[in-house]
C-alpha cells in the first residue's frame, strides 16, 4: 500500500477505497473502526463491512412465525458478529506464528506461545458460540416449518417447499463440484466414520462440504482419502478435521484478507507450500491454496512430514503444524485438536 493513499493518518488497501473514504469525507471516528487490526491500514475486506447497506427484512403476517423470524435473524447477526471476531483472531494467530519463527530467546518465544495458546482458546470460545447459535437456528427453523405446516393444513393442505432448514445433513455423492481439481481419485464411501461425527466436528464438517462444493458424505470421503493415500494411514481423519475447526472454522475464506500470510481450510503459509513440494516433489503454488480442495491436499500432506519428521508422534506433529516445529513439550493446540478426537 502507498503513502500516497494516507487519510487522516490511516493507509487505504487501493486507490477506490481512498477516493471513496475521501469524497464522503469519513470522520475519523469511521476510520478508526475500520481499523480492525490496529495497524492503521483499512483493508478491502473491512471497507465491505462499511459500505454494506443493511437489508430491510419483511417477517411473516403470522405473529407466531414472525417472532420465530426474528429470532432467526437475531442469531445470524450473532453468527457474523462472532465470525468477525475470529477473523480478527486469525490475523492476530497468524502474526503471532511469524514473530514465534523470527525469535531465538526462549524467553521470548515461551511467552508467544502461551499468547498464541491464549487466541486459539479464544478462537475455539467463538468457534463454540456459532454453533450454538447455529443449533438454535436450526430449532428454530423447525418451528418454522411445524407452524407453516399448520397453517397450510388449515387452509389449501399443500405443504410443500414451505421452508428449507438452516442446517444440511444430508449425504450424497463424493465427487467434488466442477469448480474443485485435484487428482485424487476420491473412494467413495470410505468416510462414513468421519461423516457420522458430532459436535464441533459435525459443525465443521458441514462448513467443510459448502467450501469444497459438495455434500457431508463427500467431504467426508475426501478427508478420509487424504489420509488414507496421502497421509499413507498415519492418523485419524478426525484429526484433520479438527485441525479445520481450530485453523478456519471449516471456512475456505474465514481468514483470507488483502495481507494474510496464511489462507484457506489448513491456513496454509507460502513456506509450507514451498516446504511440501520440497519433501513430496509435489508442484503446488501458493495461489492454489485459495482452492479448497487443494488447501487440504497440502494441509495432509504437511502433517505426513511433520508425523515423520518426529518419528511417528502424533502430539509432535500437530504441534510442529501450528508453530513450525516441535521442541519437546506437545502444545495446548496439539492437545485441543486430540481432545476433539
Amino acid at each position: 500500500m502507498s503513502e500516497n493513499l494516507n487519510i487522516n493518518g490511516y493507509i487505504c488497501a487501493n486507490s477506490e477505497i481512498y477516493n471513496i473514504l475521501k469524497s464522503e469525507n469519513v470522520s475519523s471516528a469511521d476510520l478508526k473502526k475500520l481499523d480492525k487490526n490496529s495497524d492503521n491500514k483499512i483493508s478491502e475486506d473491512d471497507f465491505a463491512e462499511f459500505t454494506g447497506e443493511e437489508e430491510e427484512t419483511t417477517y411473516s403476517s403470522n405473529p407466531q412465525i414472525a417472532s420465530l423470524e426474528f429470532q432467526q435473524e437475531t442469531e445470524e447477526k450473532n453468527i457474523e458478529k462472532f465470525q468477525r471476531r475470529i477473523n480478527d483472531l486469525m490475523v492476530l494467530k497468524n502474526k503471532t506464528r511469524v514473530n514465534i519463527a523470527g525469535v531465538s530467546e526462549d524467553e521470548t518465544k515461551n511467552s508467544l506461545l502461551s499468547k498464541l495458546d491464549s487466541i486459539q482458546s479464544e478462537i475455539d470460545e467463538y468457534n463454540s458460540k456459532i454453533i450454538q447459535c447455529l443449533e438454535n437456528i436450526g430449532n428454530i427453523a423447525s418451528s418454522i416449518i411445524q407452524l407453516k405446516t399448520q397453517a397450510a393444513n388449515s387452509s389449501s393442505g399443500n405443504t410443500s417447499n414451505l421452508y428449507s432448514p438452516a442446517i444440511s445433513n444430508a449425504s450424497g455423492a463424493s465427487s467434488l463440484s466442477s469448480g474443485q481439481t485435484t487428482a485424487l481419485n476420491v473412494q467413495a464411501g470410505s468416510g462414513a466414520e468421519l461423516a457420522a461425527v458430532d459436535g464441533d466436528l459435525s459443525i465443521c464438517l458441514d462448513r467443510v462440504a459448502s467450501s469444497l462444493g459438495t455434500s457431508r458424505q463427500g467431504a467426508a470421503d475426501y478427508i478420509t482419502t487424504l489420509c488414507n493415500t496421502v497421509g499413507k494411514g498415519y492418523f485419524d481423519p478426525k484429526v484433520i478435521l479438527s485441525q479445520i475447526f481450530s485453523e478456519s472454522s471449516g471456512i475456505q475464506s474465514c481468514s483470507t484478507t488483502a495481507t494474510s500470510d496464511f489462507v484457506g481450510l489448513g491456513q496454509m503459509s507460502e513456506v509450507a507450500v514451498q516446504e511440501v513440494n520440497n519433501q513430496f516433489g509435489t508442484n503446488f503454488t501458493f495461489n492454489d491454496m485459495n482452492d479448497a480442495a487443494k488447501n487440504l491436499e497440502a494441509m495432509v500432506y504437511l502433517m505426513t512430514y511433520q508425523y515423520e519428521r518426529y518419528g511417528n508422534n502424533l502430539g509432535a506433529a500437530i504441534t510442529a503444524y501450528n508453530v513450525g516445529h516441535f521442541s519437546g513439550t506437545v502444545n495446548g493446540y496439539a492437545q485441543k485438536i486430540l481432545s476433539r478426537v
